[in-house]
């Protein structure tokens, strides 16, 4: 990867066929889950890396405080990396939610946690990280909805 400018990696469009596309591989086989499912098939958790801004993993049920939504990369990875949570149209942001990661060996760290004001949450990964969630931390029952993930190298 080409460390002298950030470059996105997985977002709303995909790639060019360049050594970025091999990293977009990486995370569009990442395996996701959550702690509650989808409401249906169309909003399961693997929308969040399927490169597409217009889906969303969208609970089933209102998550309480400790559900989560998890990523798992086939591999390790590092850089910046975004969640987004809501709708394209700024609805069902989440706001009282955190985001953790994990090598791999079963402990989580907490990183970041999602704006207020925009729905988002960043963190640079300066070590490989090999899974990520997004954990509600609030006390009121909300519809987790999580859009998508972006990388971006450092």
């Amino acid at each position: 990867l080409d460390t002298r400018k950030k470059r996105l990696l997985h977002g709303v469009s995909k790639p060019s066929k360049d050594s970025d596309g091999a990293f977009y591989h990486l995370i569009a086989k990442a395996k996701c889950s959550s702690s509650v499912p989808g409401k249906d098939s169309g909003h399961g958790p693997d929308r969040v890396v399927d490169g597409l801004d217009a889906t969303a993993y969208v609970s089933e049920s209102p998550v309480t405080k400790g559900d989560w939504l998890e990523i798992e990369f086939p591999e390790s990875i590092k850089g910046k990396i975004r969640l987004c949570s809501g709708f394209r149209n700024g609805k069902s942001l989440l706001r009282f939610a955190f985001i953790e990661t994990s090598s791999g060996d079963g402990r989580w760290r907490r990183v970041g946690a999602f704006s207020k004001k925009t729905g988002e949450a960043s963190f640079v990964a300066r070590f490989p990280v090999k899974r990520v969630r997004a954990v509600y931390g609030g006390t009121k029952p909300v519809t987790m909805v999580v859009r998508k993930i972006v990388v971006e190298s450092l």
